[in-house]
């Protein structure tokens, strides 16, 4: 596996982790979400952002996401 492929990993395990600690559950309303549940896979490459509704949730408690 690449360095680079790594750190993309490492980043969204991460963040989807924070969002875990703001009170996020599992997200299902998009598939690419980075609250994605894995269902014991490894999904990670396939996410690319927070849906709108986690977006919408995560603003309210502060995160200046674009």
């Amino acid at each position: 596996m690449k360095s680079q492929q790594l750190k993309s990993q490492l980043f969204k395990v991460s963040i989807h982790e924070l969002g875990h600690t703001m009170g996020l559950p599992h997200c299902d309303k998009d598939s690419v979400c980075y609250m994605r549940d894995a269902k014991g896979g490894n999904p990670i490459d396939e996410l690319t952002d927070f849906c709108s509704s986690c977006k919408s949730y995560l603003r309210k408690k502060g995160w200046q996401l674009e």
